[in-house]
C-alpha cells in the first residue's frame, strides 16, 4: 500500500490483512493522506510477523511485530514519525493542533491532548461561522495552514460539547456523568454539518488553549518566545529513538537507529512563523475562549 502527502509518498508492505484499517487510520490521523498505487516511494515501512524488532533506517525501516493485533497502530505510530520528517524536508511541520478558518484566515489552537482544542474548534463553528479544518492534526509551513484531518475524532476523555447544535444521535454511553468523552467518536465532516476547509490558509494567530471549570475566569498569556510556545504546546522534537515508546508489538526492544530527523529544522520553522503571527495562552472555559479568540481577532 503506498500513502501520500504534500507530495511525500510511504509504501507500507506487510499490512495486507489488515489494509481497510490501515486506510481509515492513515486518513484520520496524517493530514491531507490519500492512497495511491504506482508512485516512487520515498520511504518504506517493512512489516513482519515474528519476533519483536525495530530497525529505522534513512529510507526503509524493518518492523516485527508478535501478533496481527498490533498492526494497524504499530504501523500508524510509525507512519506518522515518518511523514514527519518528510515534511520537514519538504519545510512543513505536522504541527498538533486544530485549525478553524475565519474571514479568509487561520487560527490554529494548540495544546496537550484532550486540552479542548477540537471542542473549541467546534464551538466557534457552532457560533461564529467559522470553517473547521482539523481538530487535532494541521501540516503548516512558516506562512500557511496547508491540510487537515479528513474525518473529526473526539477521543476518550476529551470534554464533549452541546450536541445538540449538530444533528447527531450519540450512541448511548458516550458521554459520562462529567461531560467527557466515555469511549470517544469519530465522523465525518458532513455529518456534523461542519464545513471543511480544503484550502490552504494564511496563518493569523496561534493559541494554546487549556480548558479550565466554568466558574475559573479566563485567562491570556502573551507569548514572545517560541520556547514558551514549544513547552505548553507539548510538542515533542521527534528524536528518532521517539519512535520506540509509541509501538506495542515491539515495546520490549531498542530500536536499531541510523540517522536522525531534522530537528533544528524542525524548531526554526516554528520560530519563523511564530515572528509573523500573534501567539497566546489562554484559559478557561470553552465558550469564553472561542469569545475570546473570535473576538479579538475578528471583530
Amino acid at each position: 500500500m503506498q500513502f501520500e502527502s504534500h507530495g511525500s509518498v510511504v509504501q507500507l508492505d506487510g499490512v495486507e490483512s489488515v489494509a481497510s484499517e490501515v486506510e481509515a487510520r492513515m486518513r484520520r490521523g496524517i493530514p491531507g493522506a490519500k492512497q495511491v498505487t504506482g508512485k516512487k516511494a520515498d520511504y518504506t515501512v517493512e512489516v513482519e510477523l515474528g519476533e519483536p524488532e525495530l530497525v529505522v533506517g534513512e529510507e526503509r525501516a524493518l518492523l516485527g511485530i508478535t501478533s496481527e493485533e498490533y498492526i494497524t497502530s504499530d504501523v500508524m505510530a510509525l507512519a506518522s514519525r515518518v511523514f514527519e520528517r518528510l515534511y520537514v524536508e519538504n519545510d512543513c511541520i505536522s504541527m498538533h493542533s486544530a485549525t478553524v478558518e475565519i474571514d479568509g484566515s487561520a487560527v490554529l489552537l494548540i495544546g496537550p491532548g484532550t486540552a479542548g482544542k477540537t471542542t473549541t474548534a467546534f464551538k466557534m463553528c457552532e457560533k461564529y461561522d467559522a470553517g473547521y479544518m482539523s481538530g487535532d492534526r494541521t501540516l503548516i509551513d512558516a506562512e500557511r495552514a496547508i491540510a487537515g484531518e479528513q474525518t473529526v475524532v473526539c477521543k476518550k476523555g476529551s470534554l464533549c460539547l452541546e450536541f445538540d447544535a449538530f444533528d447527531v444521535e450519540l450512541p448511548s454511553g458516550t458521554i459520562d456523568e462529567e461531560g467527557l468523552w466515555q469511549e470517544g467518536i469519530e465522523c465525518t465532516h458532513a455529518e456534523l454539518g461542519l464545513s471543511r476547509v480544503d484550502d490552504e490558509l494564511d496563518i493569523e494567530a496561534i493559541y494554546s488553549v487549556m480548558r479550565l471549570p466554568l466558574d475559573d475566569r479566563l485567562r491570556v498569556v502573551d507569548f514572545s518566545h517560541i520556547e514558551a510556545l514549544w513547552d505548553v504546546s507539548k510538542q515533542a522534537v521527534y528524536y528518532s529513538h521517539y519512535y520506540q515508546p509509541l509501538l506495542y508489538g515491539a515495546r520490549s526492544v531498542t530500536p536499531v537507529v541510523e540517522g536522525r530527523t531534522q530537528q533544528s529544522k524542525r524548531v526554526s520553522l516554528i520560530a519563523d512563523l511564530v515572528e509573523t503571527v500573534d501567539c497566546y495562552g489562554i484559559t478557561g472555559a470553552m465558550d469564553e475562549m472561542a469569545e475570546f479568540i473570535y473576538r479579538h481577532h475578528f471583530e
